[in-house]
């Protein structure tokens, strides 16, 4: 019996020290207040892969919606473009919305998942490296199905391109959707991130859904800003090729 107790007490603090000691958040408690959410950071050639490698804490808003069954959860402009950069992401700065999550209190149902911006893009020509401006619009649920096929796109991109898992096509792999955790403050919404650059529009699975909401903790948040983008930029959106995230993205 005591060693039960002893090693109960170690797996409470292991859990109180990943998480900061901040409580999972309450998604029944409409206050307006800030919390806290973190990003999955999926290898770019697995946009499915779950639990893989957790970013930091950033901040967010959280308001009643427009009716008793919404809850808005709202990460800034500034978050979300270093959410993006840590990543290796090249976002342009001041392109991007806020990332606006919609979700139903009584069954943790994410409703839809929201955000829009520009980032530059590599590509190669043949012998010729540049890059261009590419807009992308993010919508996602965990109420409609979604995954995703690995192809060589356009101008010679590699993409994970999203693709619906009811069709019955035997290449598409379909991501798992999650509702609300409560106990850990998890969900994995999943959906479509179309990227435009003139005539040029790609759709690709969006891994930007699988995310950890927490109450926040008192002491400083971290942000991570840059001057640019480190790797080959769009790892986060799945358009192109490999990149890994910051050192400090662990935790």
């Amino acid at each position: 019996m005591h060693g039960r107790i002893i090693l109960g007490a170690m797996a409470l603090w292991l859990a109180l020290e990943t998480s900061g000691g901040a409580a999972p958040l309450d998604l029944n408690d409409p206050t307006p207040r800030w919390v806290e959410i973190r990003f999955e950071v999926s290898p770019s050639d697995q946009p499915g892969s779950m639990n893989h490698r957790w970013g930091v804490f950033r901040r967010a808003w959280l308001s009643p919606g427009e009716s008793d069954q919404r809850i808005e959860i709202r990460v800034p402009q500034v978050d979300v473009e270093a959410q993006l950069r840590s990543t290796g992401t090249d976002a342009v700065g001041g392109s991007f919305s806020d990332f606006v999550w919609q979700l139903d209190p009584r069954n943790g149902q994410v409703l839809e998942a929201v955000l829009s911006g520009r980032v530059r893009q590599p590509i190669s020509l043949g012998p010729f490296h540049r890059s261009m401006e590419v807009a992308i619009d993010v919508e996602m649920s965990t109420s409609r199905r979604a995954g995703f096929m690995s192809s060589r796109g356009t101008l010679g991109v590699q993409t994970q391109t999203w693709c619906d898992p009811s069709k019955a096509r035997a290449r598409c792999q379909e991501v798992t959707a999650v509702p609300f955790d409560r106990e850990r403050g998890y969900v994995n919404a999943v959906g479509i991130l179309r990227a435009s650059a003139g005539l040029i529009e790609v759709h690709a699975f969006s891994p930007l859904g699988e995310v950890e909401f927490r109450e926040r903790v008192t002491e400083p948040l971290q942000t991570i800003a840059s001057e640019g983008a480190s790797g080959d930029a769009i790892c986060s959106s799945g358009l192109h090729g490999p990149c890994e995230p910051d050192s400090d993205e662990d935790s």
